[in-house]
């Protein structure tokens, strides 16, 4: 008799550890399925961003040099306007910056004007604008990227707002008391850079109220 209950509660123990073995089997996630789940939803992320970034590269807009080059004549006409000149690979600001990767061709524009006081010539106005065509979307952003590191490196500048549309770089650097100050724009739209710098030399005007004009001529071109 004692035997058979031994016997019995054997039973009951290996049954019972049975059943709850196989409860936490069912509680317990599949480790296997888990990983594929987390590999599949890392590459699906992954597909995601590279679908986004291909989206964004196909849906801007790239320009050839030519079509959005504006003329002189759109330009403010108090200005003396010099030869627009074209603006090659060793360019000064291509080669200082390290960023001619991708650089297609150029062109620069120059103004001036001046005001002659009772002794001397003063409000004195030079403008520059450089135009850069890359062969893509990525080349005009990494120069403007390189343009931003280098100025930040340097120092001896203060970032401005001005109300313009391109995605712009705005800095201003003064050269003290009536000794004048230039305001320069580095600008991107799609593969095109437009640089505008304009300085005002024996003058207590503010190149920065003035720059806005020239990039808003620019601007409407693309």
């Amino acid at each position: 008799m004692a035997q058979k209950t031994i016997w019995k509660r054997w039973y009951l123990i290996v049954l019972y550890v049975f059943v709850g073995l196989m409860i936490l089997g069912a509680l317990l996630p599949d480790s296997n399925n888990s990983q594929t789940n987390t590999n599949s939803q890392n590459s699906n992320s992954e597909n995601q961003v590279t679908q986004n970034e291909n989206s964004i590269q196909e849906n801007v807009k790239t320009y050839g040099l030519e079509e959005i080059l504006p003329s002189m004549s759109d330009f403010p006409t108090e200005y003396n306007r010099g030869e627009a000149e074209e603006v090659e690979s060793d360019n000064g600001n291509l080669k200082a910056y390290d960023t001619n990767n991708g650089f297609v061709k150029g062109k620069s524009f120059f103004f001036s004007k001046y005001e002659v006081g009772t002794y001397s010539v003063k409000d004195y106005f030079d403008v520059e604008i450089m135009f850069y065509e890359f062969k893509k979307l990525e080349d005009a952003i990494n120069f403007k990227r390189n343009i931003e590191i280098y100025m930040k490196e340097q120092g001896g500048y203060s970032e401005i707002k001005l109300n313009v549309g391109g995605s712009c770089f705005n800095t201003k650097e003064d050269f003290g008391y009536a000794g004048g100050d230039v305001s320069s724009s580095v600008c991107q739209e799609g593969n095109i850079i437009y640089w505008t710098t304009l300085s005002i030399t024996n003058s207590f005007k503010d190149s920065e109220d003035y720059i806005e004009e020239f990039i808003e001529v620019v601007e409407k071109k693309f």
